[in-house]
């Protein structure tokens, strides 16, 4: 269920993809507890430590794509956020 909920999210920042900072940063919080979650489940003898290919394959792959997108469409969110009044400007 919560696959789908993303997807439908995703589709959004496809549709939108300069407007979809917001979004896609829910998305790699999503990947980025997975793995936690993960961890925590094979400390804990719960899960066996195979099923770390899951998190390599559903989570840990997605890691860069998200990074370089978020990275890439910071500037535009920036600017839909503060407008003219720039309070997080590079400039000193």
């Amino acid at each position: 269920m919560v696959v789908g909920l993303y997807g439908i999210i995703y589709l959004e920042v496809a549709r939108v993809p300069e407007r979809g900072w917001l979004l896609a940063a829910v998305g790699l919080i999503g990947k980025l507890l997975g793995p936690i979650g993960l961890l925590q489940l094979i400390w804990s003898g719960t899960w066996p430590r195979s099923t770390i290919v899951l998190s390599l394959t559903n989570d840990l792959i997605w890691w860069v794509p998200f990074t370089l997108y978020l990275y890439d469409a910071w500037p535009a969110f920036r600017q839909d956020v503060f407008g003219n009044r720039d309070l997080m400007s590079d400039k000193v």
